[in-house]
């Protein structure tokens, strides 16, 4: 098992079926492998390769990429400036939600004073008027659906100004 960022996965001795072919000196084996797959396993790839032949260009076959559906989740808002406090002479403070799910989440954002007015339906908010009535808890929800199931995750965070 090959994933985009982690070490592969050696699975070995799996169930393997290997029958001699008569008259030359060579085997056909066929080889099950039982993977129990996570959303961590997105894009990843399967290989299969007779043990001699691990590095041998054209001497072993893989799977396509796997698409994994999975809910959103790793949801965080990171703040451009960075600060505790902010005054006015800031002049706008982007708030960016990011999160991670397959198929690719949507977003909206709110005001904890005002739940049903969204402020944007992307994973950008920017707050334009950096003057204190504009202070409070600022909410990202994520979304997406598999198979007509609906998942969000929900991060806020407090702007100080």
């Amino acid at each position: 098992m090959i994933p985009q960022q982690e070490e592969p996965s050696i699975y070995s001795k799996e169930t393997t079926v290997v029958y001699q072919i008569p008259d030359i000196c060579s085997f056909r084996g066929t080889s099950n492998l039982t993977v129990q797959i996570t959303a961590d396993h997105f894009k990843a790839k399967v290989r299969c390769f007779e043990e001699s032949q691990a590095d041998v260009l054209g001497m072993f076959v893989e799977t396509e990429l796997l698409n994994v559906f999975y809910p959103v989740r790793h949801i965080n808002i990171t703040k451009q400036p960075n600060k505790a406090q902010y005054d006015q002479k800031t002049p706008t403070i982007n708030l960016t939600c990011k999160g991670d799910g397959n198929p690719e989440p949507t977003y909206k954002w709110f005001s904890q004073e005002n739940k049903s007015s969204i402020l944007s339906s992307t994973n950008l908010y920017i707050i334009e008027d950096v003057v204190q009535n504009n202070s409070g808890v600022y909410i990202c929800e994520m979304y997406n659906n598999i198979d007509d199931i609906g998942y969000n995750a929900i991060y806020s965070v407090e702007i100080h100004i």
